[in-house]
């Protein structure tokens, strides 16, 4: 019996390549199947993961189950969690800072500010707010649209500001006048520093504010009392020059009229040289109460009350007030009708019209006119 392999040759290739067909066939499926197998796995893993780390990022303990089942992942858990715990740490560093922030910024006494170099406000507190008149922070910036247009008295101060702190950079103590929302002014010390951006360009302005209106309504007192304090000396060396003068100036009259009333008695009143002797005294005995009205503006006359006609009191004053009221303001006398008699010392009298004039001469802004009323 003979066998023959011609045929068996023939169809080794046909057999071959069905092999290697069934074969990819089977290796496709594994593969496809396996894939399939895989992404099932890595679907659930990163559904898993995700859980996780909404719940390591919102603190939540993790349901029974939710754990990942993988020994594998353990690594990448502890990675999650340590991400986490820094983030936490730093969002609780960045709450805390903030919160220090604002509660100093929105207690605080003094005003501060954020502004644009335009004059736009972006932020401020609610002192700052108070002391310009506004019931909030927000009142006040959509009410201001322009600082140094509504703001500043003179908005010319407002571009120096801006130049010095372009210049200068931080600003001290420079002092403005401001107009509130009810339109009174008060004086602010300003104390800022100047935000550039990446061209060197000033973009932001941010600072602090201090009131001063009443230390510097303090100093305008202050000066104006000085300035009163000064004329009080001014005039107390002027009254007491006068008092001095007077005094010596009484006793040379004195013996003037002592000597001439002597005359007068031992001369006959026919005698033409007898009426000359009565002009020296006149004029001696006005002389003398010139010198009583200077005395008791120096206040160095003794009370001596008499009785008096306050008419003929002012009359022979007029010529001393006129002088000490100035060229500039005219003095009025309107003397009283039907007027009874005083018993006062006639140097009081004096002492108390030179004040009266004094005051009224000090009241009176240049020109004007006093009047002298008698009743």
């Amino acid at each position: 019996m003979a066998y023959t392999t011609e045929k068996l040759a023939h169809r080794n290739p046909n057999i071959l390549i069905f092999g290697l067909a069934i074969l990819g066939l089977v290796i496709f499926s594994l593969a496809f199947v396996t894939g399939l197998f895989f992404k099932r796995i890595l679907k659930k893993l990163f559904l898993r993961l995700n859980v996780i780390s909404d719940a390591y990022a919102t603190g939540t303990e993790l349901a029974v189950g939710e754990e990942l089942p993988y020994l594998e992942f353990q690594p990448l858990i502890r990675i999650l969690k340590d991400m986490r715990d820094k983030l936490n740490a730093q969002f609780r560093d960045t709450q805390a800072a903030e919160k220090k922030y604002r509660s100093i910024f929105e207690n605080a006494v003094e005003g501060i500010y954020r502004s644009t170099p335009d004059g736009s406000t972006i932020e401020v507190n609610p002192a700052l707010a108070r002391i310009l008149g506004y019931d909030s922070p927000r009142d006040l910036m959509q009410s201001v649209s322009n600082i140094g247009e509504q703001f500043y008295v003179d908005p010319e101060i407002r571009n120096e500001y801006i130049r010095l702190t372009q210049k200068s950079g931080i600003v001290s103590n420079f002092e403005v006048q401001l107009r509130a929302k009810d339109g009174s002014t008060g004086w602010l010390i300003l104390n800022s520093r100047p935000i550039f951006n990446k061209k060197g360009e000033l973009v932001l302005i941010e600072g602090m504010a201090k009131d001063i209106t009443q230390q510097k309504m303090a100093e305008d007192e202050r000066k104006d009392l000085e300035k009163q304090l000064y004329h009080s000396q001014k005039l107390e060396s002027v009254g007491r020059l006068a008092g001095g003068v007077a005094h010596d100036f009484n006793n040379m009259l004195s013996i003037i009229l002592g000597f001439t009333e002597i005359s007068l008695d031992d001369l006959p009143q026919d005698l033409p040289v007898y009426d000359n002797l009565l002009e020296i005294k006149s004029a001696a005995q006005r002389s003398a109460d010139l010198t009583r009205q200077l005395l008791a503006f120096a206040s160095k006359q003794t009370a001596s009350p008499k009785i008096l006609n306050l008419n003929e009191i002012v009359s022979g004053m007029l010529k001393m007030l006129k002088r000490l009221l100035g060229e500039d303001i005219s003095l009025d006398f309107f003397p009283g009708t039907h007027l009874g008699t005083v018993n006062m010392d006639p140097s009081q009298i004096d002492q108390i019209l030179a004040n009266l004039c004094i005051n009224a001469r000090d009241a009176i802004t240049g020109t004007g006119r006093a009047r002298c009323h008698i009743h």
